[in-house]
């Protein structure tokens, strides 16, 4: 499971990294274009971000290291239940190692619950800025298309490409929980 989500990290999601970065990049170069003062409108919620991102980074890193280590510590325990069923069966351990097993995946379900929190919270906040940021952008640019500085159509433009925008912006939280996973996994490997 290791090598498969650092195989993925280093594939698809540095691609969709590029992918994502160029869009954004051509969407902002064409609102530029278009009108600059509804561009820098646009991009007043780009600092939150920032903060969300260096707040939230050291969360994600210490739960997927969390989740990891429950995950070998289960591994471990059933290596050495397997190999020692019969001193398991003749000491009638059993009790024992299913008490370890309850409280193991007792902790991996916590983990994955706050695992799964943080991501969620993480789509929501975004969403919510995404979703503040375009209500601004209709205020402000219907206002200059009624006071005439910019034509209706090149208020449509911008806002298509601000709706072209919202994609990439959303993908890059998904990419930063993935990366987090990615670099507890080589610091795991690292150790081994």
């Amino acid at each position: 499971a290791d090598g498969q989500k650092l195989s993925w990290f280093m594939c698809s999601g540095i691609f969709r990294a590029v992918e994502a970065t160029s869009k954004i990049l051509f969407c902002l170069g064409a609102m530029f274009l278009i009108n600059w003062k509804l561009t820098l409108l646009s991009l007043i919620p780009l600092p939150l971000t920032i903060v969300v991102f260096v707040i939230a980074q050291d969360r994600i890193y210490d739960i997927f290291r969390k989740n990891q280590e429950v995950i070998s510590d289960i591994n471990n325990q059933l290596e050495m239940s397997f190999s020692g069923v019969r001193i398991i069966k003749a000491y009638a351990s059993e009790r024992k190692y299913e008490r370890f097993f309850d409280e193991a995946l007792k902790r991996r379900f916590g983990t994955e619950m706050d695992l799964s929190r943080v991501g969620a919270l993480l789509q929501i906040i975004y969403m919510f800025i995404d979703s503040v940021a375009q209500i601004g952008i209709i205020f402000a640019g219907g206002y200059m298309a009624v006071k005439g500085d910019i034509s209706i159509g090149t208020f449509y433009a911008f806002y298509n490409y601000l709706g072209m925008l919202v994609y990439p912006f959303l993908d890059i939280p998904t990419l930063f929980v993935a990366g987090k996973k990615a670099f507890v996994n080589i610091d795991r490997l690292e150790e081994m």
